[in-house]
């Protein structure tokens, strides 16, 4: 992780531990090494939010708003996993031509593909 985004992790982190989605777990390695886990907690959000998803794909994403939160989902390959079905294939590749038409999903995009470099560099 870029240590430039810690701050926004952590803060992250805190935010959806208050909302309930996440829980903080304090473990040990052998006995000796500290390290922290974050198991899902009893809120849901991701399922509101697939809801939204998919009334606005029911509705062709009308909007601006609606067409930008799908190009985010795309630019963070979120939208594997909301658009799984062979069908929806048209629409992600109508998605993905927003992400690089919208400036800062582009860069979001550009972000997400260099931290996976960095980590597949990393371990390989």
């Amino acid at each position: 992780m870029r240590s430039a985004g810690r701050p926004v992790h952590e803060l992250c982190l805190r935010r959806l531990e208050e909302r309930g989605a996440l829980r903080r777990e304090s473990r040990r390695v052998l006995g000796l090494f500290p390290y922290t886990c974050f198991p899902a907690g009893a809120v849901d959000l991701a399922g509101p939010a697939r809801d939204r998803f998919a009334g606005a794909l029911g509705a062709g994403f009308p909007d601006r708003r609606s067409r930008l939160l799908a190009a985010l989902a795309s630019a963070t390959d979120l939208d594997r996993v909301l658009l799984r079905s062979r069908e929806h294939r048209p629409v992600r590749r109508e998605v993905k031509r927003w992400a690089r038409e919208i400036w800062t999903v582009h860069a979001v995009e550009r972000a997400v593909r260099q931290d996976k470099e960095a980590a597949s560099n990393a371990s390989g």
